[in-house]
């Protein structure tokens, strides 16, 4: 379910720049084609639509198979994957973020509202598409039901001489107030009955060319495929612009058939004019002689050329304007939603299986689920899955039980039994992971780990990358005004992990020693310390002193409160942030002075 919600979220959201782009592309073809003939121009714009129904459809399938097989991070994401400060000695990285992945990020969350609004639309426009159908439908059935008009046997001589095979049957109709065709295997022509009052026999047979046209060329399944486009992608002003182009040109194309069959232009003219005045609201699905901009039908007719030069500079303008915002939405949207990156929650992400260069080497990647994490692997850990799945419950286990929270997702977990695989990998490709064997990525919740070794070691390298995934579902990253200090990010996850390393423990002694113990409220990156381990070390600490002083529930609540607008020493803590500061290098001091027992778990 949660796949099929952020497919179609991103599908969508790529349409808003794929449709402008196509429109433009569509608006310029037709443009070119304005001195050609009303049937190009309609081919055009028939091309034009059944391109922006199917970009769509190519979206949703690219984004469905890189849901089952590929997700590599996204090229905003490649240059800032290892910058300085995102290393750790101890073999683990934290994808940074950047300003399009917070735009990304915002927009990933906003998916289910979005995919929400849109069935809500095409709902309603179902309705009313139903609705017009079934009015079509009683049309139809009244006319199969209503006896043959006079004007029948006008009808087939003009049939014959269109080239017509099966009969059209013409009645005249109260129920409708202008020349309308409805159905497609058994066409009917309805004639308004009021109408034909008020048109001359040379007319109604222009008028019955006119409509005969329409069944020729099969417009009313075109009509039906339209209608069909406007509902699923109502949302878009291409989709409608490109259709209003179909239904102008078609008319066109019929007033040229109708021309042909009078030779009368100023009569058939009229003829259109009288019956714009019965003009009624019919169903969608229903063709009409009456249908598309009058005034310039009109005018098309009797060689009057439209005046749109006083136009020309707004729709330029409008054009120019679509251009920019399918530009704006492309930028954010294309590098991170694409095929490249389904969605920023767990469950669909998945990762390239590039222990190869090739395409090819898709094929020897496979999948594991637990009840926490969905796995994918590499063919040659295919044995020893099964102690993969053991270690990364048993860091869900630990983690869980230290941060006193939950996920509402399972985690996406790739695993590569080689470094040669690992530093190949297309997750984060061209990212320097030397001396790197893990890291997570925020975007998408994955954790990616090299298997190094078994045991506790495996399950305390997923459990620190795991608590990445706790913080980063705690405290989402992509508001920019969002600042979680590195010495937060780091501290937790070692807590998460729950063991002290020696030299960490020889780190924070030689800090209490020397008194170089920093206001922790201030720390910003490494804080200027030679050691890089030394933040870390610092916020496994504070992490252990909130866990000490408020309890285990405070840590995730501590962690929260690193909203743009929250005080996290305040709000959960009770001390103002220089309190806090004082009353940890108490802590520290008393915990790592020289003669003080070491830290245990």
């Amino acid at each position: 379910m949660r796949d099929w919600i952020e497919i179609t979220g991103w599908t969508l959201l790529h349409f808003a720049w794929q449709g402008a782009l196509l429109g433009l592309t569509i608006a310029g073809v037709v443009w070119l084609c304005r001195r050609r003939s009303a049937n190009a121009r309609y081919a055009v714009a028939s091309g034009g639509l059944l391109t922006l129904l199917a970009a769509p459809v190519v979206t949703a399938a690219v984004l469905w198979q890189a849901a089952r097989t590929v997700e590599p991070l996204r090229p905003a994401d490649r240059a800032a994957a290892r910058e300085p400060g995102t290393r750790s000695p101890g073999g683990h990285a934290l994808v940074a973020r950047d300003s399009l992945g917070a735009v990304h990020a915002r927009l990933a969350a906003a998916l289910p509202g979005i995919v929400a609004v849109w069935l809500a639309g095409v709902s309603l426009l179902l309705v009313r598409m139903g609705g017009g159908l079934w009015r079509v439908h009683r049309l139809h059935e009244a006319g199969l039901a209503a006896p043959a008009s006079r004007w029948q046997a006008t009808a087939a001589r003009l049939a014959a001489r269109l080239g017509l095979v099966d009969a059209v049957r013409v009645v005249e109709s109260r129920l409708v107030g202008t020349p309308t065709v409805v159905g497609w295997m058994r066409p009917i022509v309805l004639l308004p009955v009021a109408a034909l009052a008020n048109l001359t026999p040379a007319q109604v047979e222009a008028i019955l060319a006119h409509e005969l046209a329409h069944v020729r060329r099969h417009d009313y399944l075109v009509n039906l495929l339209q209608s069909f486009g406007e509902t699923v992608l109502f949302f878009h002003p291409a989709v409608w612009w490109v259709s209003g182009r179909i239904r102008a040109e078609r008319e066109h194309c019929c007033d040229d058939v109708a021309l042909l069959v009078s030779g009368d232009r100023v009569g058939y003219a009229s003829a259109l004019a009288a019956l714009e005045e019965w003009r009624g609201g019919e169903a969608a699905p229903a063709l009409g002689a009456a249908d598309g901009p009058l005034g310039g039908r009109v005018r098309r007719i009797l060689g009057r050329p439209s005046d749109a030069r006083p136009r020309f500079g707004r729709r330029f303008a409008a054009w120019a304007a679509a251009l920019a915002l399918c530009a704006g939405a492309g930028a954010a949207v294309w590098p991170h939603g694409s095929a490249s990156g389904v969605a920023p929650a767990a469950g669909t992400g998945s990762a390239q299986g590039a222990q190869a260069a090739g395409p090819a080497a898709a094929a020897d990647w496979r999948e594991s689920e637990t009840e926490h994490f969905e796995i994918r692997y590499g063919a040659a850990l295919a044995d020893d899955i099964d102690r993969v799945e053991v270690a990364a419950e048993r860091a869900h286990r630990r983690v869980g039980e230290r941060l006193a929270d939950e996920l509402s997702f399972k985690v996406p977990l790739i695993v590569f039994g080689t470094r040669e695989g690992f530093e190949r990998q297309d997750v984060a490709p061209g990212a320097n992971l030397t001396g790197i064997s893990s890291f997570s990525e925020p975007t998408a919740n994955r954790i990616v780990v090299l298997v190094e070794e078994w045991g506790d070691g495996l399950v305390d390298r997923i459990a620190h990358e795991l608590t990445h995934v706790f913080a980063f579902e705690a405290v989402p990253r992509a508001d920019p005004g969002v600042g979680v200090p590195l010495w937060v990010d780091e501290g937790l996850a070692d807590y998460g992990v729950g063991t002290w390393s020696t030299a960490d423990e020889g780190i924070l002694r030689g800090l209490v020693e020397s008194g170089d113990i920093p206001a922790m409220s201030t720390v910003e990156g490494r804080a200027g310390f030679e050691n890089p381990r030394a933040v870390y070390a610092l916020g496994h600490a504070v992490f252990d002193f909130v866990e000490a002083a408020w309890g285990r529930a405070a840590v995730s609540a501590f962690l929260r409160a690193f909203s743009p607008a929250g005080n996290p020493y305040q709000e959960v803590l009770g001390l103002a942030p220089a309190a806090f500061d004082a009353a940890f290098a108490d802590h520290l001091r008393a915990r790592f002075a020289p003669d003080a027992q070491a830290p245990r778990p």
